[in-house]
């Protein structure tokens, strides 16, 4: 779910691809308050893809549906 909500925001560089990746990054937004205040702007930005549009909420949803009855 999160990795999804990264990609939906443009953030696909913070979506680790295995437990080495994701110990980098964190470590690296630990340590590099540049890196940290881009990264942060960049999520301000990207808010808009979230909140704005209800395709992603709708399709939550439908899933939600079809699981509680069984078919997902």
């Amino acid at each position: 779910l999160a990795s999804a909500i990264l990609r939906r925001i443009g953030l696909d560089e913070l979506v680790a691809a295995d437990d080495a990746a994701y110990v980098e990054l964190a470590v690296r937004l630990c340590r590099d308050a540049e890196y940290r205040a881009h990264i942060a702007q960049r999520i301000e930005t990207g808010r808009a893809a979230l909140y704005d549009d209800p395709a992603p909420a709708r399709a939550l949803q439908k899933f939600l549906e079809q699981a509680a009855r069984g078919q997902a």
